[in-house]
């Protein structure tokens, strides 16, 4: 008989930007529920990764996911973690210690991961249990909301249809305090419409609160 291994889920971790790995996690594993927690983990900075821990009878694997636009690596999760997926990856400033866990993964969108009552129940649950731990606490609600805003994951497969290899769509905001980001993806951009044998369409489209 093969045991399922119980997964644990760092609790300051963002699921609405999440929940595409946590999605596909329980899937790949074959379980039906993830463990919020706190206590089993380092004290990681808010929203820093998806830091994950994967326990069977016999050993556990500490996992983490990085889906920040930056490439840099978070050195106490790489510390921490057996394996480190990266989206944005760049060997040039991955550290030499611990270059052996990282490696590059794709990069995901937010899904929503339970319906409306799930949500509610699962914000104020974990709210109440990590409430002297949250440092932002109405951005900690709100991404829970966000996460239900979201299409489920088999909308898209269901309502998917085959991409042309040429057609690149990209559609992003700018962030009003992060120039990095917005210049990073202004030069995916630029590039996507250098090159000739690509279709591009998109841009940058403006924020709901009129920051453009």
């Amino acid at each position: 008989m093969t045991h399922r291994p119980k997964v644990y889920i760092y609790a300051l971790s963002n699921v609405a930007y999440d929940g595409y790995y946590i999605s596909g996690l329980k899937k790949f594993l074959g379980i039906k529920r993830v463990i919020f927690s706190t206590k089993r983990f380092p004290r990681f900075g808010f929203y820093d990764g998806l830091a994950v821990i994967i326990k069977y009878p016999d050993k556990e694997i500490k996992l983490c996911i990085d889906a920040n636009d930056r490439n840099e690596i978070i050195l106490s999760q790489l510390e921490w973690c057996d394996v480190y997926g990266k989206v944005n990856y760049n060997p040039n400033v991955v550290p030499r210690q611990g270059a052996e866990k990282v490696i590059p993964i794709g990069s995901s969108f937010g899904i929503r991961l339970w319906n409306l009552p799930e949500t509610i129940f699962m914000a104020g649950f974990n709210f109440i249990r990590f409430y002297s731990v949250i440092p932002h606490k109405k951005l900690f609600l709100s991404n829970y909301w966000a996460q239900y805003l979201r299409k489920p994951l088999s909308f898209y497969l269901h309502n998917s249809s085959q991409s042309k290899s040429d057609y690149v769509f990209f559609v992003s905001t700018i962030w009003k305090n992060n120039p990095e980001t917005n210049q990073l993806r202004a030069n995916f951009i630029a590039a996507c419409k250098e090159v000739k044998n690509i279709h591009f369409e998109g841009g940058f489209a403006p924020r709901k609160d009129g920051n453009q």
